[in-house]
């Protein structure tokens, strides 16, 4: 017949020992901010993306002068270290990229304003970067201008383009499915009302939009879309 004291003891053990691997020990820091190596030129609006092998890709954006940025950069988190890479070919700020299986980032919808003539230009074709081969270049152009859209990936292959401003400054509902095999655009079902400056992320499959503006109320937006 077991011991029933025996049991106690056995049992608090077991119970202490699983205490022991769930609580972090008192001496265990607190997580807190820290500076790290500044990046190679200041900038605002530009274009993040974090590739497949963790490092961070940085492009293009507002450097404070007449144009954009033409300059890209890649951060290595693991070492803090910053490597400059090849130059698009062109310059845009808040432009939406995504890294694909492919080892390539596309990159959409970056517009600029030409301050000698107070005109919006937009990023009409893909860019496109290959991080093995330091290469960029230019894919097919979207069947109407939009800027400052969002773009998450479908699948390895697709990416999906939401909303952003018309060639009127006005929030679109539109999105479109850019191939990245056959470097074309399918227009598909439209967001459920016109956004810009919101986010698109993926998730299992599908893609999440939150927030944003319709950009004629210029009120921020709480609603959340499912493109399934």
């Amino acid at each position: 017949r077991a011991d029933p004291m025996r049991l106690v003891v056995l049992c608090s053990a077991v119970v202490m020992l699983l205490l022991v691997s769930i609580v972090p020990p008192a001496s265990a820091a607190a997580p807190e901010w820290r500076s790290l190596e500044d990046m190679p030129e200041a900038l605002t609006s530009f274009t993040t993306v974090e590739l497949l092998d963790g490092r961070v890709l940085v492009s293009m954006g507002w450097d404070g002068g007449q144009v954009p940025s033409g300059e890209t950069w890649i951060f290595d988190p693991t070492t803090g270290e910053w490597q400059a890479a090849a130059d698009p070919p062109g310059s845009f700020m808040a432009a939406s990229g995504v890294a694909m299986p492919d080892g390539r980032v596309y990159v959409f919808g970056g517009p600029w304003l030409d301050q000698d003539t107070m005109t919006m230009n937009y990023q009409e074709e893909v860019l496109i970067y290959d991080v093995e081969e330091d290469i960029w270049t230019s894919g097919a152009p979207r069947p109407e201008a939009v800027s400052m859209l969002e773009a998450a990936a479908l699948d390895e292959e697709r990416i999906l383009l939401v909303g952003g401003l018309d060639l009127g400054m006005m929030a679109t509902a539109a999105c479109y499915i850019y191939d990245t095999v056959s470097d074309s655009f399918t227009a598909t079902d439209d967001l459920l009302k016109p956004r810009v400056a919101g986010v698109a992320l993926s998730y299992l499959g599908d893609v999440l939009y939150a927030g944003g503006s319709d950009s004629v109320s210029l009120v921020a937006m709480k609603e959340v879309f499912r493109y399934d």
